[in-house]
């Protein structure tokens, strides 16, 4: 079983590549809205208008 969260843009060859792998292949496709954990997301650091720097 693999587990990925990639773009749409990469879905198609993503689909392309595990039906030459395996043409009878079971794939679950959904969209999702946000992820969290470790190389997913990370702090972000914003400058507002005054120069000050905000997370």
């Amino acid at each position: 079983m693999i587990l990925t969260v990639i773009s749409n843009r990469e879905l198609a060859r993503l689909n392309q590549e595990v039906t030459s792998i395996d043409p009878e292949a079971f794939m679950i496709i959904a969209r999702v809205n946000e992820v969290k954990g470790h190389g997913f997301s990370s702090s972000k650091i914003y400058k507002n208008t005054k120069g000050k720097t905000t997370k």
